[in-house]
C-alpha cells in the first residue's frame, strides 16, 4: 500500500513537472516548502562612491535628467551607464513627485463636448496685426476635434463657430463644457 501511495505521488510530481516546464527537484522543493524565504543579498552600486556629488548637483538643480548627471559624474571616474543613473535618480525622486489628482469620466455619444480657445500669435495684413484665435471643440466620447480659426473671441463668433462645429459633428450636445483657465 505505502509502496502505491509513493508512486502515485512521484507520478503527480513528474506530471506537474511536465505540464509547467519544471525540473522534478524543483517540483519537489516548491511542493515541500511553497513559501520559500528569500535570501536577498545587497551589493554595492557603481554609483555608491558618487552618490554624494549627486546629491549635490540635484540641490543645484533638482530636475537635473539622468543624461545631464552622468555627463558630470563621469570625469570623476564613474563607468557605468546612463540606465542605472535613471534607476538611481527614479528611486530618489519617487517620493518627491506630486501626484496629480484628476476624475476621469465617461459619456455616451452626443452627451458632452468640451470648448476651448487657443491663441496663435497675430497675423500682419499689410500695416495690419490681427490676433489669430482657434476655437477647439471635443467630442467628449470619440474624442474627435473641431478646429475653427478665427479673429475674434466674441460672442457671436462663437455662436457662429458653434453652429459649424455642430454641422460638422452632425448633432448638437446635451451639455457643453466650456474651458476658462483664469
Amino acid at each position: 500500500m505505502k509502496s502505491t501511495a509513493f508512486a502515485t505521488r512521484v507520478c503527480q510530481k513528474k506530471k506537474i513537472a511536465a505540464t509547467l516546464h519544471l525540473s522534478p527537484k524543483t517540483v519537489r522543493k516548491y511542493l515541500q516548502d511553497p513559501n520559500p524565504e528569500r535570501i536577498s543579498v545587497q551589493r554595492a552600486s557603481k554609483l555608491d562612491p558618487f552618490q554624494e556629488e549627486i546629491e549635490r548637483l540635484l540641490n543645484l538643480d533638482p530636475t537635473a535628467s539622468s543624461s545631464v548627471i552622468l555627463q558630470r559624474i563621469a570625469p570623476q571616474g564613474f563607468d557605468g551607464g546612463l540606465t542605472i543613473v535613471k534607476d538611481y535618480l527614479h528611486r530618489i525622486r519617487g517620493h518627491l513627485k506630486k501626484k496629480e489628482a484628476f476624475i476621469r469620466f465617461e459619456s455616451l455619444p452626443g452627451e458632452q463636448c468640451q470648448v476651448d480657445w487657443g491663441h496663435f500669435g497675430s497675423l500682419t495684413y499689410g500695416e495690419t496685426k490681427r490676433k489669430l484665435y482657434c476655437l477647439v471643440i471635443l467630442e467628449c466620447h470619440s474624442r474627435l476635434l473641431y478646429l475653427e480659426f478665427t479673429h475674434s473671441q466674441r460672442q457671436e463668433t462663437l455662436h457662429r463657430c458653434l453652429l459649424h462645429a455642430f454641422s460638422f459633428f452632425q448633432r448638437m450636445f446635451q451639455s457643453i463644457l466650456m474651458i476658462v483657465l483664469v
